[in-house]
């Protein structure tokens, strides 16, 4: 006859695996708390960013997010985000010009960046680049991916952005949380644009807008396209065929006066 031991039995001891109540305790309180940080993270945060292009393929932009104070100091709070944002700037030959500011106030850290570029193409490369994948994983989904298509003089841009990874939990938040929540992208052109998917246009098509609302990135990611031509820089040749023309006119004017007066002196 086998021998009973007095204590119950427990499945939880003799085979180490997690009671089944006790696995879906820990995924209600993971889900719990993700939805917590999302919720906070979606009732605070927006991003504008404001790109103006030349005709000589540089540029300038002006860039602002605001995340919640709480979440800042994830990263090291005002102090941290600066380290973050200057490493990114050294590591970013692209952008040759530089200044941006953080600012805590009210419970919301704001980051505003001004930038200059001398190629905008070599600045969408950035996306893909050792620097980008430097930042947070927050920043570097809403820095998303670009790709970029030439062909003579025309060039397609396209961008693509998944604001709803940055937020933690963000496909069991109900879609109120985001109400009123909107990323905002413009690009200033040189040249009206030939297509794109804008949510609005001004200055004849020189102005491209797109207002994205935070909701709609939790059913499929962002995205900007635009194609464009690329403006023939006339004051560039000017400026290099004028010089020519003119030292053209006074080598001929010296040549026909030398072959006059040696006819006139043989």
């Amino acid at each position: 006859m086998s021998q009973m031991s007095g204590r119950p039995h427990n499945p939880a001891v003799t085979t180490g695996r997690i009671p089944p109540v006790m696995e879906r305790a820990g995924r209600v309180i993971s889900r719990g708390f993700l939805l917590a940080v999302g919720v906070m993270l979606a009732s605070c945060i927006d991003g504008r960013e404001e790109y103006w292009l030349d005709s000589h393929g540089g540029g300038r932009a002006e860039i602002r997010y605001s995340i919640p104070e709480s979440v800042a100091r994830m990263e090291g709070g005002d102090a941290g985000i600066r380290e973050i944002v200057s490493n990114f700037l050294k590591e970013t030959p692209a952008i040759t010009q530089s200044h941006f500011e953080v600012v805590t106030a009210n419970k919301v850290t704001t980051v505003t960046l001004h930038a200059q570029f001398d190629s905008a193409m070599k600045l969408a490369d950035v996306a893909d680049g050792p620097s980008s994948h430097n930042l947070p994983a927050a920043a570097h989904h809403l820095l998303g991916e670009i790709k970029t298509k030439t062909n003579g003089r025309t060039v397609e841009l396209t961008r693509t952005t998944t604001p709803a990874q940055a937020i933690p939990g963000s496909v069991w938040m109900p879609a109120a949380s985001f109400e009123e929540k909107t990323l905002t992208y413009i690009i200033h052109l040189p040249n009206p644009s030939e297509e794109s998917d804008a949510t609005r246009t001004e200055d004849g098509g020189r102005t491209l807008i797109w207002e994205i609302p935070l909701a709609d990135t939790l059913k499929s990611p962002a995205v900007i396209h635009f194609k464009m031509q690329i403006p023939i820089p006339w004051k560039i040749i000017l400026a290099v065929t004028i010089p020519l023309a003119t030292l053209l006119c006074i080598w001929s004017l010296r040549r026909r006066n030398l072959r006059l007066f040696l006819s006139r002196n043989p």
